[in-house]
């Protein structure tokens, strides 16, 4: 399938980790393919498969976008600096905090 032997498909599979993400493959492997031009790319996980590779619709070009927009977000290169939100489980008092700087005087009403 796709143009490849059970041989080039242990070759494509043999480090059992996804080249694009990293992580170990323990259920299956997808073979990506180009679905403009039909050309075998590879064995991938399926998480790279459905959402970087879908994602990117196998242009270089976003791609490259992405890799700059990772690199320098567009609130660093817009707004000139950093900006950061709250992890999970952070009150909503200091969430506030975090969006305003000022400190409220009580919890906000949970109900509303």
């Amino acid at each position: 399938m796709y143009g490849l032997s059970p041989t080039d498909f242990d070759r494509l599979t043999e480090t059992g980790r996804c080249p694009l993400c990293g992580v170990g493959v323990r259920k299956r492997w997808e073979i990506d393919h180009n679905h403009q031009t039909g050309a075998t790319t590879g064995a991938v996980c399926s998480r790279c498969n459905q959402y970087l590779l879908t994602g990117s619709k196998h242009d270089v070009e976003i791609a490259k976008r992405l890799v700059e927009y990772l690199t320098v977000t567009p609130v660093e290169r817009l707004l000139g600096e950093k900006r950061y939100g709250a992890p999970p489980g952070t009150s909503t008092k200091h969430r506030i905090w975090l969006w305003t700087g000022k400190v409220p005087d009580k919890e906000p009403d949970k109900g509303n």
